[in-house]
């Protein structure tokens, strides 16, 4: 809706602004439409900051529904600037989730992304790695960066605090 576009647009533009400027911009599940990527990302980008975001849903096929994340990455490694935009699928849905999906809208989640590894990114000497919400809760997915991060994001748009504030403290220590 426009709405939603000006309250992006609104964020975009405090991030700008921000004194100092962030290096990258960190937005939840959810919280962008694919045909925005390309405009928030370039005016990032100009402004030097870094896109990471959880995009909606996106249909495969036609009973197939599932969300990403996105990375929008500045890249100077051929000699001039430039940005790499990195997709990533979230593995699976939370339970809730998927009750919703299936009952309200018929849509079920793609099985073969449940196996799916997390790689760790390298940019600018920052190693860190990206999950979506529920995915935290994956301990092969914790373990996967445990030593080799110094950074985990967790893109999330969630109502259980309780739950998740457990789940961010343990993995932490």
């Amino acid at each position: 809706s426009r709405g939603r576009y000006q309250r992006i647009e609104r964020l975009i533009n405090q991030a700008i602004s921000a004194y100092p400027r962030p290096t990258h911009l960190l937005l939840p599940e959810l919280s962008l439409p694919d045909r925005w990527i390309d405009t928030v990302s370039s005016l990032l980008r100009d402004a030097g900051i870094n896109l990471i975001a959880g995009l909606d849903y996106h249909r495969e096929t036609p009973n197939l529904i599932h969300s990403e994340a996105v990375l929008v990455l500045a890249d100077d490694r051929l000699g001039f600037p430039a940005s790499v935009q990195i997709r990533q699928p979230k593995s699976m849905p939370a339970a809730g989730e998927e009750e919703t999906l299936i009952k309200k809208f018929g849509q079920s989640w793609p099985a073969a992304l449940a196996d799916i590894k997390k790689p760790v990114y390298i940019h600018g000497g920052f190693c860190f790695g990206v999950l979506v919400c529920s995915e935290l809760q994956n301990v092969k997915h914790r373990q996967r960066f445990q030593g080799d991060v110094d950074c985990m994001i967790v893109l999330s748009w969630n109502q259980d605090l309780e739950t998740f504030s457990a789940l961010v403290e343990s993995a932490s220590l």
